[in-house]
């Protein structure tokens, strides 16, 4: 059984960012594998860089879509974005080496703290821009 389970309900119903979406749920299964493992630091901080960069180009294209399609709440959304960047930017200066640029360990709670995010974000926030970019709401309607 994988750390996280990609299911239908995950789905904004927009074929790009669920695949996006279960890019970040294998990237994070393959973390949290490595780390019940203890594959080391030579697995661990690759696996890392991945699903930073992947998160950073899934952040930028999902509000380039919510843009597109005059979302409201874009800057809220946005912020949640940034909130959880710094969250991970300070658990990599916690734990990777300043001179080998490796992550010396990598604790479970960064998993569990990526998992619980990551699904808390898909089903409340990003499901709430899936209306606009479907077309069925109209943003004039809006405040």
């Amino acid at each position: 059984m994988a750390f996280l389970d990609w299911r239908s309900s995950f789905s904004v119903s927009n074929p790009e960012m669920d695949a996006h979406h279960q890019r970040l749920f294998r990237l994070l299964n393959d973390l949290h594998e490595a780390i019940l493992t203890q594959r080391g630091r030579v697995d661990m901080g690759p696996i890392i860089d991945r699903l930073f960069e992947h998160t950073l180009n899934h952040f930028a294209a999902e509000e380039q879509l919510m843009e597109s399609c005059g979302y409201p709440d874009l800057e809220a959304h946005r912020q949640e974005h940034e909130r959880l960047l710094e969250r991970v930017r300070e658990m990599d200066a916690t734990y990777r080496h300043p001179k080998s640029g490796k992550w010396e360990v990598v604790p479970e709670a960064f998993a569990f703290l990526l998992k619980d995010w990551l699904m808390e974000h898909i089903l409340v926030m990003d499901k709430a821009y899936a209306p606009f970019v479907a077309g069925d709401e109209d943003p004039a309607k809006q405040g």
